[in-house]
């Protein structure tokens, strides 16, 4: 029997498993205290640039005026930029100091696009919180103080922007069951009774054997889960239930899911028995038992493919294939792309575990 089983996998998103995608953020020219939507602020202070003797200026925004450092000296202008996230990028502060110049995602001061320059970088106090400027040939912040006075640290965070992670849904998985024959199964008790025949005639019995049989399934993609947040599967596993009493999704590793749940397995069964003709009663046996498969080695996966739906409502229709691409996923042609906030794929992978995959009932003579 073939049941409809879904598996939600919602695994917790952390910068060690984010897209790590760089995700431009936008310089928007301002002043007198103005600043536009989407500002990127830290506690409460927008994150502000200027230019002057032909460089760029990295501070904060600070009651209407933008005050930064140069040269030793705080300077204080009516006029500025603004850093913004029009794309809805994620924002992460990591620990320095590390050259922010080569940490992935970064953004220096002279440009909206993460590239790698010599130049000044968005950095914060790590003592105080406030924004200023990271000198990486110099390996110093730069900011200025409460008091508006110029203060130089070595502790302080970088500010990183990447894109944000993906949702994936899997449908209309196909196994390839070539290797599923050369493998071997255990079986696994799922019910047993006995019984004597009688002697006033036929006898029928309603037997319901009924059992908890733990199952575990792991699932990779050969692209890897790397920039995805959480995944949906609806697929059709043999003989499966949908009466999934405990479910538990584990993220061991960037390409590895592991789902443990214990499954309700119950069979009914109608038996027969014949009366005992010559007065001499006979004892039965009616078992049940499980065909467990057990995949672990790695010759022994099952390949499969899938149809694969990305998306994630906060970006664009543009930035999502761009993310999707990055991530290595190949985008189906654009004919059979249907819905505007989702990008399909053709997604493959491997699947193996320890799973219940027939059973079968026997009565006999003992």
């Amino acid at each position: 029997m073939l049941s409809q089983i879904t598996l939600f996998l919602v695994f917790l998103t952390t910068f060690g498993n984010a897209n790590l995608i760089p995700c431009d953020l936008k310089w928007v020219p301002q002043g007198y205290g103005n600043v536009p939507e989407k500002s990127v602020s830290v506690q409460d202070e927008y994150i502000i640039r200027i230019h002057r003797s032909n460089e760029w200026l990295g501070g904060r925004l600070n009651f209407g005026k933008a005050v930064v450092i140069q040269n030793s000296v705080v300077i204080q202008t009516n006029t500025y930029e603004v850093l913004t996230n029009p794309k809805n990028c994620q924002l992460f502060w990591i620990p320095g100091p590390y050259g922010a110049s080569e940490v992935q995602g970064s953004i220096s001061f002279e440009n909206y696009r993460m590239e790698k320059t010599n130049g000044r970088f968005i950095g914060k106090s790590s003592e105080h919180g406030f924004p200023g400027q990271i000198i990486p040939s110099a390996n110093i912040f730069q900011f200025v103080d409460a008091n508006k006075r110029p203060r130089e640290s070595s502790q302080y965070e970088i500010l990183i922007s990447v894109y944000p992670t993906l949702h994936l849904s899997l449908s209309d998985v196909s196994f390839d069951l070539q290797n599923l024959k050369y493998i071997s199964s255990k079986t696994e008790l799922i019910g047993q009774n006995g019984f004597q025949n009688s002697i006033h005639g036929d006898a029928h019995h309603r037997i319901v054997h009924e059992k908890n049989v733990t199952e575990k399934f792991f699932i990779t993609l050969d692209q890897g889960f790397s920039g995805i947040s959480n995944v949906s599967l609806n697929f059709q596993l043999w003989y499966a239930s949908p009466d999934v009493q405990e479910e538990l999704c584990v993220v061991e590793n960037q390409r590895h899911i592991t789902i443990h749940r214990i499954r309700t397995i119950k069979v009914i069964s109608d038996v027969n028995l014949p009366s005992a003709l010559d007065g001499t009663q006979q004892h039965f046996e009616v078992t049940t038992y499980g065909k467990i498969q057990n995949i672990q080695a790695q010759s022994e996966l099952l390949s499969f493919e899938a149809d694969g739906s990305f998306w994630n409502d906060d970006l664009s229709r543009a930035d999502l294939e761009y993310v999707v691409e990055k991530l290595g996923f190949e985008l189906l042609s654009s004919e059979l792309q249907m819905e505007s906030n989702t990008v399909r794929t053709k997604v493959t992978g491997q699947f193996g575990g320890r799973f219940l995959t027939s059973f079968v009932t026997d009565s006999k003579e003992i």
